[in-house]
């Protein structure tokens, strides 16, 4: 356990930001999750901070992630292959999407939020190069949908983001893990960094105080066992009171997410499922707890 102390549009508040602009950009996910406002489409590459809220109704939650497609293919396949990640695929469907995913897009990050919950901030991401970027909602009732994109275009913007405390890795080249360096404040910003051979993302939910990661893999390794677990340190089974993330992000990129929690213990995981055995990633160890104060 680790413990932890306590756009397009570019807004210009004083003179001195006018030299240093920064591109921000409101998504607001409304209906069954399958639509939503975006204040603005027209943005440039570089850093873009996205703000999220959650409209749906009834509520559904928020969760977007921003993605580019490769050349040659559409994004309707990538929404197809997260529908697979997140349906009742067997671990061969789950697998392939993965390995698919890693082929046709690139996945920048995004962001978690539900109801008036206000436990994300933001999520600081970079746009490689101009272009074309889909914003996809993954939790909409009926599968994922593409609910807007971002056209990128002209110069490339260097400024706007922001400082940052602490470093959550996502992935050692071929292992699926997650580990922090510096530190994780009540309220502030962690810069998140694919550096695995895989897409991964970051969720991350409270559990109850005391909880350690090897009970957390026990549960894990009890249900890829077929068991029934006799407890539920990971919160599985109940909504857990605090839940937010950055969602998806390929490797080689970062993103920079801003959050607000209670103290307490949270932990950090991914669910992509595996490229070769299906499984999720956090089953697999793919987990951190972490303590908050």
């Amino acid at each position: 356990m680790a413990t932890l102390v306590a756009g397009g549009l570019l807004a210009t508040a004083t003179s001195a930001e006018a030299h240093n602009p920064t591109q921000r950009v409101w998504i607001t996910v409304t209906g069954d999750g399958s639509h939503a406002r975006i204040s603005n489409d027209d943005v440039h590459p570089g850093w873009l901070t996205l703000y999220l809220r959650d409209a749906t109704a009834p509520t559904l939650g928020a969760q977007i992630v921003v993605a580019r497609m490769n050349p040659g293919y559409r994004v309707s396949r990538l929404v197809a292959d997260i529908a697979q990640q997140l349906g009742n695929s067997t671990p061969a469907q789950a697998a392939a999407s993965t390995r698919d995913i890693n082929k046709i897009a690139v996945a920048l990050g995004g962001g978690d939020t539900i109801g008036s919950q206000t436990f994300f901030t933001s999520d600081t991401i970079r746009l490689p190069r101009t272009g074309q970027y889909y914003i996809i909602s993954t939790g909409a009732k009926n599968g994922p949908a593409v609910v807007g994109d971002l056209e990128a275009r002209g110069r490339t913007v260097q400024t706007g983001v922001p400082n940052h405390s602490g470093d959550v890795t996502l992935g050692n080249g071929s292992a699926d893990t997650i580990t922090l360096t510096g530190l994780m404040p009540r309220d502030g910003t962690v810069r998140v960094t694919n550096s695995g051979d895989s897409v991964h993302l970051l969720a991350i939910s409270s559990v109850a105080d005391g909880v350690t990661d090897a009970q957390v893999q026990a549960e894990y390794d009890t249900l890829m066992a077929g068991g029934t677990p006799t407890s539920d340190p990971a919160g599985l089974l109940s909504q857990p009171a605090v839940s937010t993330g950055s969602d998806a992000i390929s490797p080689g990129h970062s993103s920079l997410f801003s959050y607000d929690l209670p103290p307490g213990t949270y932990l950090l995981q991914c669910f992509v499922a595996d490229d070769m055995t299906g499984v999720p990633h956090a089953f697999m160890g793919m987990h951190l707890v972490v303590h908050i104060s």
